[in-house]
């Protein structure tokens, strides 16, 4: 699932407001979970919206059930900030980077058995998948190369092309990572912040030229170049500006005073929901899930998806994680609960949604909203708990296994270190209680 990246940013176990002004890589983000939850409910509302025929039905709800593919974008978002922080704390700390063999081991563990688990079962026991996984369909789809294909992108299971692009940004995340810390060097700590800044600057504008590239000519649309990770990077550079703006405040400067308001939280989410106002009613977007865009429709789609994210990532970010009513929501247990199990939901809900669709036998999009949603969200949240406590949880265990600890090393150079032995992306012990990835 996008945004899931609980592991490389550790909690740190004495900092019940979530606020600790101990080493930046540590701070704890409690209301992350319910972050995920809301975006893992948003893509099943627009998987079931659309399939019963509900977007088309309704003139009014039909425009923003269209649009609840933006919870993608807060998938993005969350990744771009969660992962990136403890590199740039390690950067602008002078500190040495996050251990990329652990690192990597543990975004495989957590993405890949889960998936696999899910993708075996709906291509080869419940059949849901719209055409046969055979030959070369088995490495494209098992090995997240589907996107790169043109007769494979959006078939298996469809939702784990946005799974491509996040495989995609782990790898390219730890190199990004050093370059700018070879670029930086050792300049002060002012100068090496305005490098952070002008490389996230950068990506942006490579996602913007890539986008209006592939978006001169609807054939560029078709070679799926614009589900890659250039055509996404821009989404996870706002997410990573927010783990640039984390650190430096928590670290180097005091958080601006205005950000610990109490009305602050409010204000943001009624920003969230006037960019998603915006990009449902007037940005003159199609109702239709895959569509022919113009550079324009896209670039505005992209903006404003990526304005309700960021909008909603605010208070779970910055301000004191125990007050307002937003934060509260964000932490109470129900929500909390299905954002743990929110990548389940994710993997299973297409295929659920398929199966009840099979047995209610009743044309496409005639069937109730309520009924499909209920029925397959149902489902779906099940499995996921199956998939939490049995699939998820015992490979997170194993992702955080250690060996005997190295000798720390001396030097005070930023660069991603591939030590022998495993810890935490930060570098650091990983706590006896850390919470499941």
């Amino acid at each position: 699932m996008p945004g899931d990246a609980r592991s490389d940013a550790p909690k740190d176990a004495g900092t019940a407001a979530g606020v600790s002004r101990g080493p930046a890589g540590h701070r704890e983000f409690p209301c992350f979970d319910g972050l995920r939850a809301i975006a893992a409910l948003s893509v099943l509302l627009v998987h079931t919206s659309f399939p019963s025929g509900f977007t088309a039905r309704s003139h009014f709800w039909g425009h923003y059930t269209a649009r609840l593919e933006i919870g993608v974008s807060v998938f993005f978002l969350i990744s771009g900030f969660l992962l990136y922080r403890p590199f740039v704390a390690a950067h602008l700390g002078e500190r040495p980077g996050p251990a990329v063999r652990p690192y990597l081991k543990r975004r495989f563990l957590r993405i890949v058995p889960a998936y696999w688990v899910a993708m075996f079962f709906a291509a080869f026991v419940l059949h849901t998948v719209d055409r046969p996984v055979h030959g070369w369909g088995i490495p494209i789809y098992f090995g997240f190369l589907q996107i790169y294909f043109r007769n494979y992108a959006l078939h298996g299971i469809s939702a784990a092309w946005t799974l491509c692009v996040e495989m995609s940004f782990y790898l390219f995340l730890p190199l990004y990572a050093g370059g700018v810390a070879w670029w930086a060097g050792r300049r002060p700590v002012q100068t090496r912040l305005r490098c952070e800044v002008l490389a996230l600057i950068g990506l942006v504008v490579v996602s913007i030229v890539w986008k209006a590239i592939v978006f001169a000519h609807p054939s560029g649309q078709q070679t799926g170049a614009a589900t890659w990770l250039p055509a996404q990077l821009d989404q996870f550079a706002v997410g990573m500006a927010l783990a640039v703006a984390s650190v430096w405040w928590s670290e180097h400067r005091r958080e601006p005073a205005v950000l610990t308001r109490g009305w602050i939280p409010v204000v943001s989410w009624l920003l969230a929901l006037c960019a998603f106002w915006a990009v449902s009613t007037q940005a003159g977007l199609p109702l239709l899930p895959i569509w022919t865009a113009s550079f324009r429709q896209i670039l505005v789609r992209q903006w404003l998806y990526v304005a309700f994210a960021l909008f909603l990532l605010i208070p779970a970010v910055f301000g004191p994680q125990d007050r307002s009513p937003v934060r509260r929501v964000l932490r109470s247990r129900p929500v909390v609960g299905i954002g743990l199990v929110s990548y389940g939901i994710y993997l299973w809900h297409e295929t659920f949604i398929t199966e009840v669709l099979g047995w209610t036998h009743r044309p496409l999009f005639t069937t109730s909203f309520l009924t499909l949603t209920l029925a397959a969200g149902g489902l779906a949240l099940v499995t996921a708990v199956a998939s939490y406590l049995v699939i998820e949880q015992p490979f997170q265990r194993l992702g955080r296994r250690r060996s005997v600890p190295a000798p720390a090393r001396a030097s005070h150079d930023f660069r991603p270190s591939l030590p022998l032995t495993g810890g935490n992306s930060n570098g650091g012990p990983v706590p006896a209680a850390l919470p499941p990835e």
